[in-house]
């Protein structure tokens, strides 16, 4: 099938629906310096923003074509139609999605604009991306996530040069955020990386070793030897970069836990014998070093932070008010959000996802970490964990736990601050958090969440609480 039959050509709505911003900007990127076909373009964006659908990519050139962003022309030496830019002003606005589109003969402006979109995974990529562009949030502002997590809503603040604060009580995701949002220099980290990865496969085995309960309950031995080993070689060496090694020695750890393949997050007990594995309706086996994931992970984490640095250096381009990314302030604290007297003035918008009541153990989802690398340990500070369960009491505590958030909040923002809270309030709580913390509900969104990674976690919606300062 010809490229220029693959589908009617969509509503501008559903393309950019579809597409991140990110992604429409590496198209427009990929096209920059000379004509290509589609399955160029495809490959150049899926290689750098992880697209799987060509479809949706072949439609989003169709749609560029059509609002003169782009031109389409049949090259007969190549037989193939071509992408192009055209020879127009183009200006991409990530804060509100629009597309203005301008051109130099009669100076006409198109202008495309995405304000009621569905917010569910489905046709979002990212639901941060939407709050701000919903909240108009520039880079005159600074964004507050007191949730922080792993820093999905700080990557997406610096990816519109808007100065962000995240607070965490994990000390733990709190080195994961960091890791995601620094600035890099790429040949000293690919020579550190190069360099941990020979030094960490130089193993003594016969050496005895002291590991935590845990680690040698969940590792075999050998890879016991051999993540101590990793740690004492990030410890040993004066690297820049340690942070990123730390988080490798992770994800090798995370691997190399004698979890069953079914059950890789809540497993009761290790498997140390061969069993019968109900994901691949087979006969699988523990896993017996740690060692073998260590460069396919030193591999994957740099070329995670090279891609990050791409895009971030292609968004410079179009992002031209005098800044760059190494200007954008980003703050992270480890600390505890129901008290923490935030030391950033200006706060004028909030994009909060707070823990669900009862569902995780956020610390003991990495406690390989925390016994690896001696993190503080801050189980009993964690608002709503697994294991206080969902009763009457657990919901109680909760509530006032979430309600002294608010009231800190309240004090340590804007009066005109926008605030946006993401959760799945199925028993209805918030809006009851909100009133005692003194908090107006503006807006209540649903978003239904139709796709999950984990086989633990059904369909179920969430709501969006957008509020003010009562």
């Amino acid at each position: 099938m010809s490229i220029s039959m693959v589908l009617e050509v969509p509503k501008v709505e559903d393309v950019l629906k579809g597409l991140s911003s990110d992604t429409r900007l590496l198209i427009i990127e990929s096209l920059r310096d000379y004509p290509k076909s589609a399955i160029e373009v495809f490959n150049d964006v899926s290689d750098n923003a992880g697209v799987k659908n060509r479809e949706t990519a072949y439609r989003a050139l169709e749609r560029l074509v059509e609002i003169k962003i782009l031109e389409k022309k049949y090259d007969l030496s190549r037989k193939k139609f071509l992408y192009s830019i055209k020879n127009n002003t183009i200006t991409l606005n990530l804060l509100s999605d629009e597309v203005h589109f301008q051109n130099k003969r009669d100076k006409t402006i198109e202008r495309i604009d995405t304000e009621n979109v569905d917010i569910s995974f489905s046709n979002v990529p990212q639901l941060v991306d939407y709050l701000i562009k919903k909240n108009k949030f520039s880079n005159k502002d600074v964004i507050l996530d007191p949730f922080m997590g792993s820093g999905t809503t700080l990557i997406e603040c610096k990816l519109r040069h808007i100065d962000c604060v995240g607070i965490e009580i994990s000390e733990f995701n709190c080195l994961l955020a960091k890791v995601k949002v620094n600035n890099y220099n790429l040949n000293k980290l690919k020579d550190e990386i190069n360099n941990f990865e020979q030094k960490a496969k130089k193993i003594d085995y016969s050496k005895k070793i002291d590991a935590s309960e845990y680690l040698a309950m969940w590792f075999s031995e050998k890879s016991q030897k051999e993540l101590l080993h990793m740690v004492n070689v990030i410890k040993n060496n004066n690297y820049k970069y340690a942070d990123v090694l730390k988080i490798i020695v992770s994800r090798i750890a995370r691997s190399a836990r004698l979890m069953p393949h079914y059950s890789l997050e809540w497993a009761k007990k290790p498997a140390k014998v061969p069993y019968y594995c109900h994901k691949h309706s087979r006969t699988c086996y523990p896993t017996e070093n740690a060692v073998k994931f260590l460069h396919r992970y030193c591999l994957d984490s740099f070329k995670r932070i090279q891609q990050r640095h791409e895009i971030e250096t292609s968004l410079n381009k179009f992002l031209d008010n005098g800044r760059t990314f190494e200007d954008i302030n980003v703050h992270i604290f480890s600390e505890d959000s129901r008290k923490f007297k935030i030391p950033v003035e200006n706060i004028s918008g909030v994009i909060a996802s707070p823990p669900y009541l009862g569902i995780i153990d956020y610390h003991d989802q990495h406690k390989y970490a925390y016994d690896l690398f001696g993190f503080k340990w801050k189980f009993d500070e964690e608002i709503g964990p697994k294991s206080n369960g969902g009763g009457i009491k657990a919901r109680e505590q909760y509530k006032e736990d979430m309600t002294k958030v608010f009231e800190n909040l309240h004090d340590n923002i804007r009066d005109d601050a926008i605030v946006n809270v993401v959760i799945g309030d199925r028993l209805n709580m918030y809006p009851d958090i909100f009133d005692k913390s003194s908090f107006k509900i503006l807006k209540v969104l649903e978003r239904p969440v139709i796709k999950r990674t984990s086989l633990r976690a059904p369909t179920f919606s969430e709501k969006v609480y957008i509020t003010v300062k009562k």
